[in-house]
């Protein structure tokens, strides 16, 4: 049968696509250095023994065999033929810790489309210009603030007698859910990354601007973000508090679900919804000089704060504080020779961890809210110190809503405030991602690959002793599965919560 021009064409083009297809793939074949992937590998692996947090905790607790892991990434490593089969093999071993916190954080460009990224981005590169002249709209944009959905989990949208409570000036979502016996408030936290409210930061920058006299460089950028931008977080979140306290409110369920984590703002969070005093989990830290290095420059900010006159209640915690800092410094500092655990199966004999006497909040596992008022270093000493927050905003039963997808810091708020027997956990077992990088962590890019990984530096330890890796588990499953839809959810949701 005679093709038809149309055919031939169509004939052709297929014909060169395909040629095109298996030149590149003969290509990649022919470029495949498998010395250098394998290179990489050892390097990797290397990384993972000296800054790699869980290490031995996924062996020992987990079970994830090492020595087979090992073996099984070196075969797949023999097999490879191309770069992608070669990188495959490393994702796989990094998937096989199961982890949240280790990934491949960034895949090297081709040095041509390196150039193309530079030359597209050459415009952009500087910092766009913030000082007292600087719109909120502006400087929001600028500092990389956007507007995330912040309504309730769909479970709790689709519950029989859920009734939004009126917006009010606050980015957090509030409901009540009438039930028999009971009037739940509901209030949402979709996130705990500053960066995800918007309307907060355009109301902070209103109020910080005023206080600018020239431009607003790294420093007063970070104190925006860290700390101005939390506290009008914070200031919020006692709005919508006060809000449902006055929608006569019997009990409080607060909707983590969904929420993958942020920074520390999430402390004292917590904290104003117990009138409880809720005590810092434990930080267990790598023996590395990323850590050594940052002990000792806080305990060199306490030293200049003990240059100062200070109460004597003060100065003794100062120099507690210092004396401790400079001993876990130097217990950091003691390696710990890892590089036996792909061979051979036995205990090493020693942890690439410290567990003093640190808390995740900081040398202390609680301090009063204006403690240590003449210490410029006092959010060291504890991280609420930072902000400005009054503890215990609401006194009553609280219930934490979570499922598979509430990670990182949304982890830490269930556990402290169920460690602290402030409140009891609903839904399904957290994603289990628990502490990940203090000060940028130890990331490794691979010399030959480029490949960057990034991986946790620290545990959190629950008040067990448990590693918060392994995810927070509901005190009262709600029993859904995944891909149930909402309604199911929902209906699965109110009986758990209607059984309490």
């Amino acid at each position: 049968m005679r093709l038809s021009r149309r055919g031939r064409r169509r004939r052709i083009i297929v014909s060169a696509l395909a040629l095109v297809a298996l030149s590149w793939v003969i290509g990649e074949r022919a470029c495949f250095d498998r010395e250098a992937w394998r290179a990489d590998y050892l390097q990797l692996r290397a990384h993972l023994e000296a800054s790699y947090a869980n290490l031995l905790w996924v062996r020992d607790v987990r079970g994830l065999d090492l020595v087979a892991l090992d073996q099984r990434t070196q075969r797949a490593l023999d097999d490879a033929a191309t770069d992608r089969q070669a990188r495959r093999a490393l994702e796989d071993f990094l998937a096989a810790f199961a982890d949240g916190h280790l990934h491949v954080d960034r895949v090297k460009l081709s040095k041509r489309l390196e150039r193309w990224w530079a030359e597209l981005g050459r415009d952009d590169a500087a910092p766009v210009p913030l000082d007292g002249e600087t719109a909120p709209d502006v400087a929001c944009a600028a500092l990389g603030f956007g507007e995330r959905d912040g309504d309730f989990d769909p479970a709790l949208r689709e519950a029989d007698g859920f009734t939004r409570l009126p917006t009010s000036d606050s980015v957090f979502a509030t409901a009540v859910l009438e039930r028999p016996g009971a009037r739940w408030g509901l209030l949402r936290i979709g996130s705990f990354d500053p960066r995800a409210y918007a309307p907060a930061c355009l109301r902070a920058w209103a109020s910080y601007r005023g206080a600018l006299t020239g431009p607003c460089e790294e420093a007063c950028r970070d104190a925006f973000l860290y700390t101005a931008v939390p506290d009008q977080l914070l200031a919020e979140l006692a709005a919508a508090i006060e809000q449902l306290v006055a929608a006569g409110i019997d009990r409080l369920a607060v909707d983590v679900m969904g929420n993958g984590g942020g920074s520390d703002w999430v402390d004292p969070a917590a904290r104003m919804l117990s009138t409880k005093t809720l005590p810092c989990p434990r930080l267990a830290f790598l023996r590395h000089p990323h850590w050594s290095a940052r002990l000792r420059a806080r305990a060199a900010e306490v030293a200049e704060d003990l240059q100062k006159p200070q109460p004597d209640g003060d100065r003794a915690l100062l120099e507690r504080a210092r004396a401790r800092l400079t001993a876990l410094a130097d217990e950091a500092e003691v390696p710990c020779d890892l590089s036996r655990l792909w061979t051979d199966a036995a205990a090493p004999g020693c942890s690439n961890l410290v567990a003093g006497e640190y808390y995740a909040c900081g040398v202390y596992e609680w301090l009063a809210p204006g403690s240590l008022a003449g210490a410029d270093a006092r959010a060291l000493l504890f991280e609420g110190l930072r902000y400005a927050y009054t503890p215990g905003r609401y006194d009553g039963p609280l219930v934490v809503l979570v499922d598979g997808r509430t990670a990182s810091a949304a982890e830490y708020f269930a556990a402290i405030l169920r460690d602290g027997e402030a409140a009891s956990i609903v839904g399904a077992r957290t994603s289990g991602a628990g502490c990940g990088y203090t000060g940028g962590g130890v990331p490794v890019v691979l010399e030959r690959s480029g490949l960057r990984i990034r991986m946790p530096d620290c545990q959190r330890l629950r008040r067990d002793g448990q590693n918060e890796l392994a995810g927070v588990t509901p005190d009262h499953p709600a029993p859904w599965r995944d891909g149930d839809d909402a309604s199911t959810r929902a209906r699965a949701l109110t009986a758990t919560l209607d059984s309490l």
